[in-house]
């Protein structure tokens, strides 16, 4: 039993720095596709955002060019704030769970500014990192 603890302590010890080097990449890879939206930059999001894009809201799904579209007509309103940030990492790809406090219409309707949450998903590619699929749980008041 002892081992086994000392074991599971060790394992512990051992991944640490590799979490802590996935939240890091989590919040940046989150930062540059937040970054490319509230730019309303299509050259930046056409390389940010995979071939296969999907995101997902309480309004449905939505592949790549549909989700593009609903990109450049998003209207946000202040600088959002981020928090609560979980990744998970296999292999080429990145699952970043995390809130954002920010006002935005959704199904015409702005939304308050309490946090809601977020998932994005990253794929590396040879492009570099792109998101693949976003999931906003937001809904509207």
């Amino acid at each position: 039993m002892r081992r086994l603890f000392l074991a599971s302590l060790l394992a512990l010890f051992v991944a640490s720095p590799a979490m802590a080097d996935d939240i890091e990449l989590g919040r940046k890879l989150v930062g540059d596709f937040w970054g490319a939206v509230l730019a309303k930059n299509k050259d930046q999001l056409d390389t940010v955002i995979g071939e296969g894009y999907q995101t997902a809201n309480p309004g449905g799904a939505h592949a790549r060019a549909d989700g593009l579209k609903r990109i450049m007509a998003l209207d946000i309103e202040g600088a959002p704030v981020f928090s609560d940030f979980a990744v998970t990492r296999q292999g080429p790809t990145v699952i970043v769970t995390y809130k954002v406090a920010v006002s935005e219409v959704l199904d015409g309707k702005r939304t308050d500014k309490a946090p809601a949450p977020r998932m994005t998903v990253f794929l590396m590619t040879p492009k570099g990192w792109q998101v693949v699929a976003h999931a906003n749980f937001k809904t509207a008041g």
